[in-house]
């Protein structure tokens, strides 16, 4: 299993939008991100949600790769991943001890532990994290693919953002993409969005203690 992959194109899809590692604000944003996944995390330990948990686990390990890159001031090259068997129950104990007291002071020893819980579980991470990581992409059609005013309406239409506008960027892959954002900055979901389908990597066997 190799995430190292996936961690560089989480800081490659924030790059896209915007947030260079050195960017203001950014530390604070997803210290406050990675304390909001974990907990699906720990709530899906309660309700015996093997979605939720593996959604959870899955959303930590991309806010939580991304926080790492803002502590360090870099991607993933060097990065030295190394997976080992844990028992889940105390290991999730561990995990809200670590994050109820610094989750910034914490964040590479968080990562690893989930990263070591996810690859515990049973569960194929790797393919349900590429999932996510499709999906968050899918938040950016190419350009040749999408009349971008078309989607301004069909965004706006929802109900929920006003004063939606969008923009282009090119990828580490040379494609141009747009983005849309609400009239607050923040980026908003067009029709290409696709969400991830993480029971396709379920097996009807899996419990989360076994």
């Amino acid at each position: 299993m190799n995430l190292i992959y996936l961690y560089q194109d989480v800081v490659a899809w924030n790059n896209f939008v915007g947030n260079v590692l050195n960017k203001e604000g950014l530390q604070e944003l997803y210290i406050n991100l990675v304390k909001e996944e974990t907990t699906e995390i720990f709530d899906s330990i309660k309700t015996n949600d093997a979605v939720e948990f593996l959604d959870g686990v899955c959303d930590t390990l991309v806010v939580g790769s991304f926080l790492l890159a803002v502590k360090n001031q870099k991607d993933f090259k060097d990065y030295d991943l190394s997976f080992k068997e844990v028992n889940i129950e105390p290991s999730i104990n561990y995990l809200k001890d670590l994050i109820n007291e610094d989750v910034f002071k914490n964040i590479e020893k968080v990562l690893s532990l989930v990263e070591n819980i996810g690859y515990s579980s049973g569960l194929n991470i790797e393919l349900a994290f590429k999932e996510v990581m499709e999906s968050n992409w899918s938040k950016f059609p190419l350009v040749d693919n999408v009349n971008p005013l078309n989607e301004v309406k069909y965004i706006e239409n929802q109900g929920r953002y006003t004063n939606v506008r969008f923009e282009r960027n090119i990828d580490l892959n040379g494609n141009e993409r747009y983005i849309f954002k609400d009239g607050n900055g923040k980026v908003v979901k067009p029709s290409t969005f696709k969400e991830p389908k993480l029971a396709n990597f379920i097996p009807e066997s899996f419990k989360i203690f076994k």
